[in-house]
């Protein structure tokens, strides 16, 4: 079944229901424990309520819905993703070089280090984002770029936001900084 999964991704999924799947973790189905989604093109899936501790590097990912998705500890490096919603997931994540582009994270909890690994992402660009109520806690987002996002009630706390970049939509305020520098950019 891992080598079929992987021939799949390879050719690329457009479509599809894998709410509750769980890859690169031990789960149900033993022979996605150690699959990756490396280079995959993923769209118009829903992963609702998935468990992935993979690689998701270099994927390319459009109209995938995540929603309650718990990302442990994922790679996630040189992705393009394009109006996917990751509402209410939990992040615990490396971003590096990623774009996410129309991306809804309301409510996603973006958490730091695992074992002392930085986690978060350097030079990342998000463009047309939603955070509403979302959480940053002891992360790192070092040299990356928010363009025309939403922070409504977003909550930062202990983050390390060194040379990030904010421009347009609704910038988070001062007060929703706590435990760390207010970087110049907030309102």
């Amino acid at each position: 079944m891992q080598a079929n999964m992987a021939a799949l991704l390879a050719k690329g999924v457009n479509g599809g229901d894998f709410r509750g799947i769980s890859i690169g973790l031990e789960g149900p189905v033993e022979a996605l424990w150690f699959v990756n989604l490396h280079q995959a093109r993923i769209s118009n899936a829903d992963m609702s309520y998935a468990k992935l501790g993979c690689s998701l590097n270099e994927t390319v990912l459009e109209n995938v819905l995540f929603l309650d998705t718990e990302f442990d500890d994922c790679l996630f490096r040189k992705a393009r993703v394009v109006r996917c919603g990751f509402a209410r997931a939990w992040m615990v994540v490396s971003l590096d070089d990623s774009v996410f582009d129309q991306c809804d994270f309301s409510e996603a909890v973006f958490t730091g280090a695992k074992l002392l690994i930085e986690r978060g992402g350097r030079r990342v660009n998000f463009l047309g984002c939603n955070f509403t109520r979302a959480a940053f806690r002891g992360v790192e987002f070092r040299a990356s770029r928010f363009t025309d996002c939403v922070f409504t009630d977003a909550h930062f706390s202990k983050c390390d936001f060194r040379g990030v970049k904010a421009e347009g939509g609704s910038l988070p305020s001062k007060s929703q900084f706590e435990g760390m520098e207010p970087p110049a950019w907030a309102v």
